[in-house]
């Protein structure tokens, strides 16, 4: 199942199923990222560098299942007009959650400016494994719309969350270990969402307490950071592991956590750059070669992770390490 294929602008210009889209139209530039993190479930990472006021239709093209999605401005504000939906106001931090009753929508921009968003979507399924495949009532219309209605949920951002969506980077950073990252982003940001829409009715914060893993999901759990190791080049998504699992999205990310002592991002992160400097103290083999080794697409983003979890670049490392011996 592809992501919708939305169109955007007068002209209708398309936006690619994968990778970055650049478009322009007058008095303004944009660049558009759109990753998939599995089946029925992807995000944009998008900038708009505006330089005079400008309305700019969208329109889904396709005719799959009404998507639920969560979209949130990083920098700049502007305007968000759905069909049969009050007009909403788009500002860094406040996030908006919704399913609309039909695919097309116009967003109003001043200038001059920068704008950039993010957004997730994903298919009512994959959001009722994040409940841990419960409905709770605050967001059954929600989940059970299937483009009958539009229903919208507006919050503020936490800090903590806002700032890993504010370091998301811009459009076309991208790589093995950033896509694990930016689904982990999504799943939080997701989860904030769903969190304090059932903390505004206490007795259902109270019934969405998860019981313990049993057995079989604790050494799924288990078995899974096995599977996300395997290969630090092609390394699956945290939705994938959680499906392998035969256990809810949400409830699989808290476990995975509780038992490996950090996120999948993390875990992979941190061994990523174990096996690098194994790699740099064993000898032989050219930085650009040990990068690609444990899946960094570029050198220097290796240099930088390494640098900031070590104290010091590879090359000085490696320097400091002869002298103490």
């Amino acid at each position: 199942m592809g992501p919708p294929d939305w169109r955007i602008g007068e002209a209708r210009a398309a936006i690619a199923p994968e990778g970055v889209t650049e478009l322009s139209g007058d008095g303004w530039r944009g660049r558009f990222e759109r990753m998939a993190f599995g089946p029925g479930f992807h995000m944009h990472l998008g900038r708009f560098d505006i330089h005079q006021p400008f309305e700019q239709p969208v329109v889904g093209a396709d005719a799959g299942p009404a998507l639920i999605s969560v979209y949130v401005p990083i920098c700049g504000r502007g305007r968000l007009q759905m069909l049969d939906w009050p007009e909403l106001e788009l500002e860094p931090g406040r996030a908006i959650l919704f399913t609309a009753k039909e695919r097309r929508s116009v967003f109003r921009r001043p200038a001059p400016q920068t704008f950039r968003f993010f957004s997730v979507a994903l298919v009512p399924s994959l959001m009722i494994e994040l409940l841990d495949r419960r409905i709770p009532e605050p967001l059954a219309a929600l989940i059970e719309s299937n483009g009958r209605e539009t229903v919208v949920k507006e919050r503020f951002l936490s800090a903590a969350t806002r700032g890993l969506i504010d370091g998301l980077g811009e459009p076309g950073e991208a790589g093995a270990l950033q896509r694990l990252h930016r689904e982990a982003v999504a799943i939080r940001l997701l989860t904030e969402m769903v969190e304090g829409e059932l903390a505004e009715v206490p007795e259902v914060a109270e019934a969405a307490e998860a019981p313990p893993l049993s057995p079989r999901e604790e050494l799924a759990v288990r078995a899974a950071a096995e599977r996300l190791l395997a290969d630090l080049r092609d390394t699956p998504s945290a939705a994938s592991l959680a499906e392998a699992a035969e256990i809810g999205l949400r409830r699989f990310l808290r476990a995975f956590e509780a038992i490996h002592g950090a996120s999948p991002a993390q875990l992979l992160r941190r061994e990523r750059l174990v096996e690098g400097r194994r790699l740099l103290e064993q000898g032989g083999m050219p930085l650009k070669a040990i990068a690609w080794q444990v899946g960094y697409g570029h050198v220097s983003n290796f240099v930088a992770a390494f640098s900031e979890h070590y104290g010091a670049p590879p090359r000085r490392f490696s320097r400091q390490r002869l002298v103490a011996e």
